[in-house]
């Protein structure tokens, strides 16, 4: 991925979230959620504008709000 922290190189656990067994498989590692959300605030930008690179925008707004 080309957007990359300072914050996120310094916490390598951020992405290892332990779930029940027999849970849902994740579709996304929650690290490339947080980044878009940080990158959402760096940049100011609009929900629906999120590049490529990212999850879709409704699965970082859903992770966003709970």
């Amino acid at each position: 991925m080309g957007f990359s922290s300072v914050f996120f190189s310094r916490q390598p656990f951020l992405g290892f979230v332990r779930c029940a067994p027999g849970g849902r498989p994740v579709t996304y590692p929650r690290r490339d959620i947080v980044d878009a959300i940080c990158y959402l605030k760096r940049n100011g930008g609009v929900w629906r504008a999120l590049p490529v690179d990212f999850p879709p925008w409704s699965m970082v707004n859903y992770h966003f709000k709970t």
